[in-house]
């Protein structure tokens, strides 16, 4: 079950990208993200509560800090940005750079909290960059049969 969840997630991400682009091309970034991010949360609001057993909220000042910094720092500007790139730039392009967050959750998780950097996640790391330089990587028109299609030469 757990790995159908995650690929139906995937492919709604994938799908998701690239209607955006097309649907949302002339609307407001911000806009477009309040309105995803509202329904998002209304929607996890509801499964929350049926799921959950009363609501064990603790709301502090550093509880209710992380809460701000997640919703709009990680989310609400992060989501903009992705939807502003994304007009400009195929959803292929720039979708990959997704792969980036857990590059930065690890990187941070260092910085900010001590752990370590085991020799695992440094491989990991330099395996996700060097995917990213792959897939982003230019090439010839006829190695890159797609791109010649999408910019064709004037």
């Amino acid at each position: 079950l757990g790995i159908a969840i995650i690929l139906c997630g995937a492919m709604s991400w994938a799908l998701a990208s690239v209607y955006l682009k097309a649907a949302f091309r002339n609307h407001d970034k911000l806009v477009v993200n309040a309105y995803q991010m509202l329904y998002g949360s209304l929607l996890l609001l509801a499964v929350a509560a049926a799921i959950e057993k009363g609501w064990p909220l603790s709301w502090t000042i550093p509880g209710m800090g992380t809460l701000l910094f997640a919703a709009l720092l990680s989310s609400a500007f992060a989501f903009t940005a992705l939807f502003s790139i994304q007009i400009r730039y195929a959803a292929s392009q720039t979708s990959v750079y997704l792969f980036l967050v857990p590059v930065f959750g690890v990187l941070s998780s260092a910085l900010l909290l001590g752990e370590p950097l085991t020799l695992n996640l440094l491989v990991g790391l330099l395996l996700v960059a060097l995917g990213i330089v792959t897939v982003n990587r230019g090439g010839s028109q006829e190695e890159r049969p797609v791109r010649a299609l999408q910019e064709p030469e004037n």
